[in-house]
Parts: structure tokens; C-alpha cells; sequence
């Protein structure tokens, strides 16, 4: 193995080591912090009665219908997200001709639309469930979350590589 696939492979295992140490770590803070931020987006756009957060579960108050009470599990948290992103800018950070305050600011713009997208997937799924019952709850955050879920991760990070990556125009210019 030569020094640069070996300083290569060390560089993968740390970063994997810090999202798991990451993981471990974060998930019960972010969960509590996305639980608040899902209440507060869900009564914001849906009026009625306050959801109550206490901790990682949201209790919904409907004004028809019972409440009914939703976890934010581990799957459901956009930290796994988050840390992809940041494994992935970790590993593309390169001392060629950018700069380091431009790949973070695009990494913070890209976890800024991963989580803004998670906490308005949350409120969908939980104003659909507070509407239409547990089935459509249910059928909602299976289906249409998944795909959302795919979609905001996607979308960020090909923002991050917009926002990084160099402009050919600009590049013709200079």
C-alpha cells in the first residue's frame, strides 16, 4: 500500500469512527431539538392547539379527532443525514485551490436544507395524521416521507458540491 492510499484509509476510518462517535453522541439532544422544532412548525401552519415536545416525543391535540402521541426515533432524525454530509465534505476537503470557509459554508447551508426539510417532513406527517387518522399517519410517513427524506438529502448535498465546486465561467474569465 503505498503512504497516500495509507494516509487515505486512515483519514476514511476516523471519519467513520467521528459519525458514529457522532451518532452516539448527539442523537438524544437532536431528537429532543427536532421534536421541538416539529411542534412548533406544526402549530405555526396548522393553528389549532399546541402540540406539546417533552423530550423526543410530540403529543398532537387535534381539534377533531384524539391526540395522539409521536416519536422521534433514531430513523426519523435527520442526524444520520447530517453526519453523511459531513463524512462526505471531510472527505472531499481538499487543500487544492479552495477555500476552507467556502466548504463551510457550504456544508452549513447543505445541513441547514437537510434539516429544515426534516422538521417540515415531521409536521406534514404528523398534520396528516392529526387529519386524516392513524392510517393515513401511517401511510404518509412510509411512503411520501421516504421520498421526501431521499429528495431534501439529495438536493443538500448537491448544493454543497454547487456551492464548492468550481465555476467554468468564472474559470474563463480569470
Amino acid at each position: 500500500m503505498t503512504r497516500r492510499a495509507r494516509r487515505s484509509a486512515i483519514r476514511v476510518v476516523l471519519v467513520l469512527v467521528a459519525a458514529t462517535a457522532g451518532f452516539a453522541l448527539l442523537q438524544a439532544p437532536t431528537r429532543h431539538l427536532e421534536a421541538l422544532a416539529t411542534a412548533w412548525t406544526l402549530h405555526l401552519v396548522a393553528g389549532g392547539r399546541p402540540p406539546l415536545a417533552i423530550g423526543p416525543e410530540i403529543i398532537v391535540l387535534p381539534v377533531h379527532g384524539y391526540p395522539f402521541a409521536a416519536l422521534v426515533t433514531p430513523a426519523c432524525s435527520v442526524l444520520a443525514s447530517v453526519l453523511a454530509l459531513v463524512c462526505l465534505a471531510a472527505l472531499a476537503a481538499s487543500s487544492r485551490g479552495r477555500s476552507r470557509s467556502r466548504e463551510l459554508a457550504a456544508l452549513i447551508a447543505a445541513v441547514a436544507i437537510v434539516t429544515a426539510g426534516n422538521v417540515i417532513r415531521m409536521a406534514a406527517v404528523l398534520w396528516v395524521g392529526s387529519v386524516g387518522g392513524r392510517g393515513a399517519l401511517v401511510m404518509f410517513h412510509d411512503w411520501v416521507g421516504a421520498v421526501f427524506t431521499f429528495g431534501y438529502t439529495l438536493f443538500g448535498y448537491i448544493f454543497m458540491l454547487y456551492l464548492v465546486l468550481p465555476r467554468r465561467a468564472a474559470e474563463a474569465l480569470a
